[in-house]
């Protein structure tokens, strides 16, 4: 005969089990699986951070850490997801294993803040997410020019030369290049402003010179080196006769 503490028992158990095999193989109204709870665990993402400017229409690393102390299998599965934020949807971009610690990710061909990248672990036991929010992408090259004047004629070899340069991306200025020829020779670089802040001074021999400048940011992003047919942006005549 079975008596209430028994009945009891066995109703706890079997609700127990019921909430085990719905939480397994639980499914949407529509018929598709639900998506399994991730939790913040022992994964921490390392690139990109919140904040950071990475070039856009690039390969960059998405890197990871493991604490140690997880036990989680290298073999677990990993899922790069990046947030497009004018479309505000995840889509995903890499798969590869937790003993990987990074990936190479392409990045798409774009300008702005609001971008976001999640790493999603899944383990036998355990699922775990990792989330880096707020990056910039930026694949906008600088521009530079402004000149004050087209034609100069220095009567020393120092040529001090004021230009203007800016970046609409995030990134920011990180050097401005003076290339320059004369007689008909290619174009040879003759000058770097480390500092992207005008005037950049250096020196010429005596002769008729064509200089062109050029300007990078802080992810890489460049004005087009000179080609043979590049008209430049000033001529310099020094005479130190």
């Amino acid at each position: 005969m079975l008596n209430y503490a028994t009945f009891a028992v066995r109703q706890v158990v079997l609700v127990a089990v019921l909430v085990a095999s719905a939480a397994i193989g639980a499914h949407a109204q529509d018929g598709r699986p639900l998506e399994p709870q991730f939790d913040v665990g022992p994964v921490v993402l390392v690139h990109p951070v919140a904040g950071q400017v990475i070039r856009g229409d690039a390969d960059v690393d998405v890197s990871w850490r493991v604490d140690p102390r997880a036990a989680l299998p290298p073999t677990a599965e990993v899922t790069i997801d990046v947030r497009d934020p004018v479309r505000d949807e995840w889509s995903t971009v890499a798969r590869s294993h937790l003993g990987a610690e990074s990936i190479t990710w392409h990045t798409p061909d774009a300008t702005g803040p609001g971008w976001d990248v999640r790493l999603r672990v899944r383990s036998a036991t355990r699922h775990y997410q990792a989330v880096s929010p707020g990056f910039s992408l930026d694949s906008t090259p600088p521009w530079v020019g402004g000149f004050a004047y087209r034609f100069i004629t220095p009567t020393s070899p120092e040529v001090r030369l004021d230009y203007r340069a800016e970046d609409d991306g995030s990134a920011g200025l990180e050097r401005v290049a003076v290339y320059g020829r004369s007689g008909g020779s290619p174009w040879k670089l003759v000058s770097v402003d480390r500092d992207a802040r005008t005037p950049v001074v250096f020196a010429l021999a005596d002769g008729r010179h064509e200089l062109y400048l050029t300007a990078t940011d802080r992810v890489g992003n460049t004005t087009s080196i000179p080609a043979a047919s590049t008209e430049p942006h000033v001529v310099v005549v020094v005479d130190t006769t």
